[in-house]
């Protein structure tokens, strides 16, 4: 844990190497240029997020020291007696996840990171691309389609029957962030399919997978041509991701 009264010393120039993953919410709010954020900044985004929560979801900030010595959050201290707020500043770097959301409404969602959108163009990290659809759809109409170095998805894994024995902290959550399908791999194996086309060459597709689906999930990435596929455990040690390289 840190505490920041004035910026980093140092470079800021380069993509993130942390914290680039949605690991909690459905939802997320990333940093696509470098830029230095304060604490009064944050918070002005965290309550522009929790007013659209309520009671039903839950908002995570997830903003990392741009700093190779630690990979904890950029927490700021509040208190009297330590400097002003607005001098307490972290840097963020290209691709770092700002903040997350989970347990509300995709409209909800969508409200709450529009304004979050407004607070991060306020601290001028103005480089974010929104698109709104199913998976890769939106990409398909641009006029020449983009292509990437990653591509990360924590889509729904859980098999349609298995939702209703769910633990009642994860059963609250939207019917659309759980339903995988039949087997839980409906939408898993549709990105995979649809990805080749907008991974650059030796570009990485980065997968969340549920508990015994690494098999199946490895087998169809094999089938579909990519290579240096691996399944990476969680801190549980549940094979919970799954790298794959396109060739």
């Amino acid at each position: 844990r840190m505490k920041y009264r004035k910026a980093h010393k140092g470079r800021v120039k380069g993509k993130a190497k942390a914290g680039t993953e949605l690991t909690k919410g459905e939802f997320g709010l990333m940093a696509m240029e470098s830029g230095k954020i304060t604490a009064r900044q944050i918070e002005a985004a965290r309550i522009a997020m929790t007013r659209h929560c309520k009671r039903g979801g839950f908002v995570w900030i997830k903003i990392f020291p741009a700093k190779p010595i630690t990979k904890k959050p950029a927490e700021t201290r509040m208190g009297s007696g330590k400097g002003g707020v607005e001098y307490y500043v972290a840097v963020v770097k290209p691709g770092r996840i700002l903040y997350e959301m989970q347990g509300v409404e995709k409209a909800v969602a969508e409200e709450a990171l529009t304004l979050a959108q407004e607070n991060a163009q306020r601290h001028h990290i103005t480089n974010i691309t929104w698109h709104q659809g199913n998976l890769l759809e939106p990409l398909s109409k641009q006029g020449s389609p983009p292509t990437f170095d990653l591509i990360v998805a924590n889509l729904p894994y859980i098999p349609k029957e298995e939702i209703l024995t769910l633990s009642r902290e994860i059963a609250h959550d939207p019917m659309m962030a759980l339903d995988g399908g039949g087997d839980g791999l409906d939408l898993i194996m549709r990105l995979i399919k649809e990805a080749p086309a907008y991974l650059k060459p030796e570009g990485y597709l980065l997968l969340e997978i549920g508990k015994n689906q690494e098999c199946e999930v490895m087998q169809r990435l094999q089938e579909s041509g990519y290579q240096s596929i691996h399944a990476i455990a969680d801190y549980q040690g549940v094979l919970r991701f799954i790298e794959a390289v396109q060739p």
